[in-house]
């Protein structure tokens, strides 16, 4: 049976990646995943928290709404084949950051033994720095990342750096 559907008011969507520079955005979903490759530097298994954003509407920057840019955040085995792990303290640091971004207070974070439901950070602002990086290297293609996550309100937002041209500092 055909599904019915009017394209009169449609337009096309671009796919482009966005342009470097800081956007507000809001968390859109969140789910805890595992690392999945072999012979990366973290064990198969290794969890994860997989964030989806979705970008803001701000003055200027309407055509960037609700585009959608993706964050991981592994979450740092205490040791690596009985060895402690040398990244830990740094990983654990980013998280510890993209949670105190997204509105969580520092003494509440510090608290913690275990992680929040990550279906409780939907609709949580904040600003992403979004880049640029060459996927796969050397092919000239390039696709967003999410270099940073800074609290809402933290800057001017909606590609902040983007009116400084070009690909530089990807």
């Amino acid at each position: 049976m055909p599904i019915e559907i009017n394209f009169q008011n449609a337009k096309e969507q671009s796919f482009d990646p966005l342009p470097r520079g800081l956007y507000d955005a809001v968390v859109f979903d969140a789910e805890m995943r595992q690392v999945k490759n072999e012979g990366g530097k973290l064990p198969v298994g290794t969890p994860m928290l997989a964030v989806q954003f979705k970008i803001q509407a701000t003055d200027g920057q309407e055509e960037h709404e609700n585009r959608r840019v993706f964050r991981q955040f592994v979450i740092a085995p205490a040791e690596l084949d009985g060895v402690p792990y040398a990244n830990k303290q740094m990983m654990d640091d980013i998280l510890f950051t993209f949670y105190r971004a997204i509105g969580y207070n520092e003494s509440e974070l510090k608290k913690w033994k275990k992680l929040p439901d990550p279906d409780e950070l939907a609709g949580r602002e904040c600003v992403v720095d979004v880049r640029l990086r060459e996927y796969p290297k050397g092919s000239g293609e390039y696709q967003n990342e999410v270099a940073n996550v800074k609290p809402a309100g933290s800057s001017t937002g909606a590609g902040e750096l983007a009116s400084k041209g070009g690909l530089g500092g990807l």
